[in-house]
């Protein structure tokens, strides 16, 4: 005789979303606030590749509560992107319903605010700035023992500068799950994060 198990599922609609404090969450606040900013330099993701990409340039030339969010999830927030914001905001909501601690490099704050500032939106950037600190995330910091996991990982794995410093990051703060946007970067296993996943992850 074999076990029987009962799954049972809750649609959630958006006011519902708006209950428990997310309607007052910081970080959510920001929706849509560098949209204009990001359109004009030709989309939140490609703006951060091409970032990334010259900063690569010059350098050659399960029970989830901590949770590390790379540079482009919070781009999408910001910019309200069509594609990938809803989803965003669906896992900030869900992170603050059941209580995650969200977690990013200080890294992250110097990628986003550039193009608030190529812009010449200051102010703006400030209110961006504001909100990336605690208590709306814990900012980690680069350190000696983060430079030898980012040796270990950029020697490892075909991942570029700014991957590499985002993963050693999360690697050395023991992440539960890193997120990220990166198909080739969720793919990984990395010492140190338990889990590296894509937006379609089903913890949320």
């Amino acid at each position: 005789m074999s076990p029987n198990m009962t799954f049972t599922y809750r649609l959630l609609d958006h006011n519902h979303l708006a209950q428990g404090g997310v309607e007052t969450d910081p970080l959510l606040r920001l929706w849509g606030i560098g949209k204009e900013v990001f359109q004009e330099l030709g989309g939140g993701e490609a703006f951060i590749r091409s970032e990334r990409e010259n900063f690569l340039r010059f350098e050659e030339g399960a029970s989830v509560s901590l949770v590390y969010r790379d540079t482009m999830l919070f781009v999408y927030l910001l910019e309200a992107d069509p594609q990938f914001g809803t989803r965003t905001k669906q896992i900030r909501a869900k992170m603050l319903e059941r209580g995650d601690t969200l977690r990013t490099s200080i890294f992250t704050v110097g990628e986003v605010l550039t193009g608030f500032y190529k812009r010449g939106v200051r102010d703006r950037a400030g209110e961006v700035r504001e909100v990336l600190q605690p208590p709306a995330l814990q900012l980690l910091p680069f350190e000696a023992d983060t430079a030898e996991r980012y040796t270990q990982i950029r020697a490892g794995h075909r991942v570029t500068l700014a991957d590499g410093i985002h993963l050693a990051t999360a690697s050395v703060a023991k992440a539960n799950l890193f997120l990220t946007n990166d198909a080739s970067v969720s793919k990984l296993t990395v010492a140190g994060i338990d889990f590296v996943a894509g937006l379609n992850v089903n913890l949320f």
